[in-house]
This record gives C-alpha cells, sequence and structure tokens, in this order.
C-alpha cells in the first residue's frame, strides 16, 4: 500500500513539473521595458492571438482598445500549459481558450498566466490597456 501511495505522489509531482517544462532553458527570460502605449485607438472590435510558451507570452506589445469594444483573445500554447486572468474584469480563461468580453473599464490592467507553470510563472505578463 505504501508503495502505491508513493507512487502516486512521485507521478502527480512528476506531471506538475512536466506541464510546463520542456528541453529548452528553463530560466525566466529578462523582462523589457514595454515601448509608449499608442492611445489614438479607433473603436471597434478587437482580436488579439497570444503565443504563450516556457515563462512568456510572445508579444512584447500592450493590447490597446477603446472602452465599449468587444475584445477576444485567443491563446495558443506551445509548450507548456498555460491561461490567462485579467484582474479587474474578472476573467479567468483555461488552456488554449478564446475570452470574448465588452470592455467596460478604462485603465491599464495585467493579463497574467492563470495556471501556475514554474519557476518563470510570475513573469508572464502583458497589459490590456482601456482607452476612452
Amino acid at each position: 500500500m505504501k508503495k502505491l501511495v508513493h507512487m502516486i505522489i512521485s507521478l502527480t509531482v512528476v506531471a506538475t513539473l512536466v506541464a510546463c517544462g520542456g528541453d529548452k532553458d528553463t530560466a525566466a527570460p529578462a523582462t523589457e521595458t514595454p515601448a509608449a502605449v499608442e492611445t489614438n485607438v479607433e473603436a471597434g472590435d478587437k482580436e488579439f492571438t497570444i503565443t504563450a510558451k516556457n515563462f512568456e507570452f510572445e508579444t512584447s506589445q500592450d493590447l490597446v482598445v477603446k472602452k465599449g469594444d468587444q475584445v477576444t483573445i485567443k491563446l495558443d500554447n506551445v509548450e507548456g500549459a498555460h491561461g490567462l486572468e485579467i484582474a479587474g474584469y474578472d476573467i479567468k480563461g483555461g488552456v488554449a481558450e478564446t475570452i470574448t468580453f465588452e470592455a467596460t473599464k478604462s485603465g491599464t490592467f495585467e493579463v497574467v498566466c492563470s495556471i501556475q507553470c514554474g519557476a518563470g510563472h510570475d513573469d508572464m505578463k502583458i497589459n490590456l490597456v482601456v482607452v476612452d
């Protein structure tokens, strides 16, 4: 019985570690200072695709929309298991999920990975900027 419990615990730990693992360097990438945000944005529906891999969203640009826009964010996981969460909008999406919502609040909102994925998890951030 002890062997079975030990094996189940070991497999759970391995599965958790492998979920965001890969054969590439696992060190978290250095963060860059974002460029100035363009606030002269046309109103209308906006669609973004975010590619996620271990410890980074492959975009250095903020997601800029106009208040009242219908926003669709598609998450494409190419390495590991990642999700999206937008604090301030109470939005949380799972692996490779598409999120659609109306930008009803102005401001800058942090978009983060919603699935604990390893050492660089806290570096997976971009901004959603909603302008009036």
